[in-house]
């Protein structure tokens, strides 16, 4: 995806490690975002935000 200049942005909903490591990882490497929000006041906030992202690109 890197090489394609595919960025990806994902936001964890699960406390498992597992996917909150490999989300992490994934966006990372795609200069991407990962969120972990802790209520759903934080998502709605993660989505105004996502949404400035990809407007401004």
């Amino acid at each position: 995806m890197k090489d394609e200049k595919i960025q990806v942005f994902s936001i964890g909903l699960s406390d498992e490690k597992v996917y909150t490591k490999l989300l992490d990882k994934l966006a990372k490497e795609t200069n991407g975002r990962f969120f972990t929000p802790k209520n759903r006041a934080e998502i709605q906030k993660i989505i105004k935000e996502l949404t400035a992202i990809i407007r401004a690109q």
